[in-house]
């Protein structure tokens, strides 16, 4: 599977945030023109159980909601997202979280998970919900007020447990000052509409980020392709007790040739950018170029990988970029 954003309008757009109508400071004009001014091409405004109505020309503005209901296994609510939808969904469909995701998917909308790790959530929690399109990766609010917005632990547990679900990442801005700004999603777009987005949301053909840019990225069972701005580390997340862990500081262990799993190592320096190939024991193969702004990650080969592979991408900052996964 590979996936160009180069190939396509790369739209950047925020899928979770509160105005006035619930708890958030601002007007849901306001937040239009907050996100407008900082860079954004679409936004959803996803107020606490009320369906927020507002329309601009400067952006895509996607209607959605927030919705509380449900018990947890340690008595929380659920927290359900949907984007999309035109009307609030009745109070019969409200009954439980299984019947309101059921009634998304039913109209054709994209569903998700809020906070797994702010709510408590268990694995069994999740497992017990169906149809569900994704979860939050990670959320800005809940990770620099109470340090819970990173929940890749849960989407791992998912995927190892044979689940398809997305990741996204998140603002949930109540304050527009520090709560903001901090986590969003990039969809491949023909054209910045509504329609367009939600088709590449409910495809997958999205990425999440805090910070860096993807530009392409490909996976088989024997190679992982990565394009993106300058990275320091690349986290590849599969099944079972797999996976990969790359570091740039990695180069330096291997330039030593201390261990004796580096069979070769050739690297360069032209024109402002560095170049590195290595060949490690088990036949694998890596090669890496990293510019001023960009870098180029591939390893193929015998991985160690099992029915799933997810990616991280992590700048110098500590800022990541979650890759939806693919089924391998």
């Amino acid at each position: 599977m590979e996936i160009d954003f180069t190939r396509e309008i790369a739209l950047k757009g925020i899928l979770h945030a509160h105005s006035t109508n619930s708890d958030g400071i601002l007007t849901p004009e306001q937040v239009l023109s907050f996100y407008k001014r900082t860079g954004y091409g679409f936004v959803s405004i996803t107020d606490h159980n009320k369906l927020t109505r507002v329309s601009t020309d400067d952006l895509v503005v996607i209607p959605g909601v927030e919705i509380n209901l449900g018990r947890t296994a340690l008595g929380y609510d659920y927290h359900v997202v949907i984007i999309g939808l035109e009307e609030m969904p009745s109070e019969n469909v409200r009954r439980s979280v299984q019947e309101l995701i059921d009634w998304a998917k039913s109209q054709d909308l994209f569903v998700f998970i809020a906070h797994p790790y702010w709510s408590m959530l268990s694995m069994e929690d999740l497992l017990r919900l169906e149809r569900y399109d994704a979860i939050e990766v990670f959320n800005t609010g809940c990770e620099v007020e109470i340090s819970r917005g990173y929940s890749g632990v849960y989407w791992d547990y998912l995927l190892h447990a044979g689940r398809s679900v997305f990741g996204v990442a998140v603002d949930d801005t109540h304050h527009y000052s520090f709560d903001a700004l901090g986590g969003w999603v990039v969809a491949s777009v023909s054209e910045p509409s509504a329609l367009e987005v939600l088709k590449s949301l409910k495809g997958g053909n999205f990425y999440s980020s805090s910070g860096p840019e993807i530009k392409r990225y490909k996976v088989e069972r024997t190679l992982v392709e990565v394009e993106s701005t300058k990275f320091t580390t690349i986290r590849i997340f599969s099944g079972k007790m797999r996976g990969i862990y790359f570091n740039t500081d990695f180069l330096k262990v291997v330039r030593e040739k201390k261990f004796g799993f580096v069979k070769e190592f050739v690297e360069s320096g032209e024109e402002g950018v560095y170049s590195a190939h290595a060949r490690l024991e088990g036949g694998i193969t890596l090669d890496l170029s990293l510019g001023e702004n960009f870098a180029k990650f591939k390893i193929d080969g015998n991985l160690p990988l099992e029915k799933y592979v997810r990616i991280e991408v992590i700048d110098e900052k500590g800022r990541a970029a979650w890759l939806n996964p693919v089924r391998i």
